[in-house]
C-alpha cells in the first residue's frame, strides 16, 4: 500500500508522560522524550524499549494520547501516557537529569498541541474511555489470566508479557513460554466475536493461528503467535492468498446462520443503501467533505438500489468475509501460510474481500484478480463474473467506510482522533470511482 514507505522512513519523536502514584516524572521541568524510527503509533514495542533505556526502569503503555504528523518532514510527534511496571523507582532508581514532580506539573511542561489531550487525561473523573487496557494495571490482570490459561495448556511461562499493539482496537501481547511465543489479544465488544470465530476455522483446518484460549466476555483471546513475516515481505506469495481466500469463501458459503451465532454482524449488500445514506448525514461528512463530493456521493447512493440488485443476480454467495484481507495480515513461513486479525470477520459479499488486498498497479491488478476468478470457475464464466466485479468495486468501497464508521461509533470520542479520518478515505476513493 502506499503508506508503507512512509512509514518505514518516518521519525518518532515520542514525549513520555510517566505516571506514578500522582507524580510525573520530568527532565528540566519538560517531558523526557525518546525517538525512535519506521512504526506506526499503534505498535509500542519500539516505544517501550526506548523508554527502558532512557528512563532506566520497565514501563508499561497505558495509552497514546496524541499524534501529531508533518508530512512534509515525515516526523510524527507522540504523546504517551506511561506506568512503571511494578513498584514506582526511587530517585536514585531513575535516569540521570529525571526528577519526579508532582502531577500538577505535567501540564505546563506539555507542548501546547498536546495539551488538551493531558488536561483531559488527568481529570479526575477521567477513566481512560471503554478500553479496560486504558487503565493502569490492567496488564498485570491480562497476564495473570494469560499465566494460568497457558499452564492448564501445559505451557509454561518463561518471561514476563511484553506489549506490541495498544490502541483503541486492540492491546496485544506477545508471551514467551517454554514451547514458543503466544499472543494474547484484547478487543472492545464490537470485536469480541474474533476468538470464537478464530476456533471455529481451526476447527474447520483452516490456516488461522490456533486458539488456546477465549474469554468472550472480555474479548481476550489466548493464541499461538504467527510467522513473522508477511505478504509485504514476500509479495510473490500473494496468488497463493487468493486461491486460499477463494476456498475459505467457497467452504462458507451457506453457513450464514452457524456465523451469526458465534458473534459475526451481517454485513449483507441489501444494507448498503441505508448505510451509505446515514454515513452522508453524519457531522464528519459534512465536515470532512465539499459540498461538490457530498452531492456526488447522493447521486451515486440513488443508484444503489439497483446496482445492489444487479450483483445480486450475478449469483455469487453471501459468505464469511475476513474484512480486513490485506498483505499485512497473511503471514508466510515457507510453504506455511496463516491469516490473521479476524476482528471484522462478518456475512457478506466474497469480492469485498478483495478492496484491501488487490494493488494499484493496474497489470499486477488484473492478474490477481484473474487468479481468484478461477477458483470460481466453472460455475460461473468469465462475463458474469468481470460483471460482478464491476458492480461489486464500489459497493465495497460503501462497505468498509461503514467498517470504520463502525469502529468510531465503538471506541468513544476520546479515541476518535485514531479513525475519524478513515471513513473520509473511503467515501474520496468511492467519490473517485462515482464521479
Amino acid at each position: 500500500m502506499s503508506w508503507e514507505p512512509s512509514i518505514a522512513s518516518r521519525v518518532n519523536q515520542t514525549s513520555l508522560l510517566v505516571i506514578a502514584g500522582g507524580q510525573v516524572l520530568l527532565e528540566g521541568g519538560a517531558l523526557p522524550e525518546v525517538e525512535t524510527r519506521g512504526h506506526w503509533h499503534a505498535d509500542v514495542a519500539a516505544v517501550v524499549a526506548a523508554a527502558r533505556q532512557r528512563l532506566g526502569f520497565d514501563v508499561t503503555v497505558v495509552r497514546t494520547l496524541a499524534v501529531a504528523r508533518d508530512e512534509e518532514t515525515n516526523i510524527a510527534r507522540s504523546l504517551v501516557a506511561l506506568a512503571p511496571r511494578g513498584l514506582p523507582p526511587s530517585p536514585h532508581q531513575v535516569g540521570s537529569g529525571l526528577e519526579w514532580r508532582s502531577a500538577a506539573d505535567a501540564i505546563d511542561a506539555v507542548p501546547d498541541r498536546h495539551r488538551a489531550a493531558v488536561t483531559s487525561w488527568l481529570a479526575p473523573d477521567s477513566d481512560g474511555g471503554p478500553q479496560p487496557w486504558f487503565r493502569a494495571g490492567w496488564l498485570d490482570e491480562a497476564e495473570a489470566w494469560a499465566r494460568q490459561r497457558l499452564d492448564e495448556a501445559g505451557r509454561r511461562m518463561t518471561g514476563p508479557a511484553l506489549q506490541v499493539k495498544h490502541w483503541s482496537i486492540a492491546a496485544i501481547l506477545r508471551i514467551p513460554t517454554a514451547r514458543g511465543d503466544a499472543w494474547f489479544k484484547a478487543v472492545p465488544p464490537l470485536f469480541a466475536h474474533e476468538g470464537a470465530l478464530i476456533g471455529l476455522l481451526t476447527a474447520a483446518g483452516l490456516p488461522v493461528p490456533r486458539t488456546v484460549a477465549h474469554d468472550a466476555g472480555r474479548g481476550w483471546t489466548l493464541m499461538d503467535a504467527v510467522p513473522v513475516r508477511t505478504l509485504r515481505q514476500v509479495p510473490e506469495r500473494k496468488a497463493d492468498a487468493l486461491r486460499l481466500l477463494a476456498t475459505m469463501h467457497q467452504r462458507w458459503a451457506g453457513h450464514a446462520a452457524r456465523l451469526f451465532s458465534i458473534g459475526c454482524s451481517d454485513r449483507r449488500i441489501e444494507s448498503l443503501h441505508a448505510e451509505l445514506d446515514a454515513i452522508l448525514r453524519r457531522p464528519e461528512a459534512a465536515r470532512g467533505l465539499t459540498p461538490g463530493e457530498r452531492a456526488t456521493l447522493r447521486a451515486f447512493a440513488s443508484t444503489l438500489p439497483r446496482r445492489i440488485a444487479e450483483l445480486r443476480a450475478c449469483g455469487l454467495p453471501d459468505t464469511l468475509m475476513h474484512g480486513d484481507f490485506h498483505p499485512g495480515n497473511v503471514a508466510v513461513d515457507g510453504d506455511r501460510m496463516v491469516i490473521f486479525d479476524w476482528t471484522d470477520g462478518c456475512v457478506g459479499h466474497p469480492l469485498f474481500d478483495l478492496s484491501t488486498f488487490l494493488p494499484h498497479d493496474p497489470v499486477e491488478r488484473a492478474a490477481l484478480l484473474s487468479v481468484y476468478f478461477d477458483a470460481w470457475k466453472p460455475a460461473f464464466d468469465d462475463a458474469t463474473l468481470d460483471r460482478a466485479w464491476e458492480l461489486a468495486e464500489p459497493l465495497a468501497l460503501v462497505h468498509h467506510a461503514v467498517s470504520y464508521v463502525r469502529i468510531l461509533d465503538a471506541v468513544g470520542a476520546e479515541n476518535a482522533w485514531e479513525f475519524d479520518s478513515d471513513p473520509l478515505f473511503w467515501l474520496r476513493w468511492l467519490r473517485d470511482v462515482a464521479s
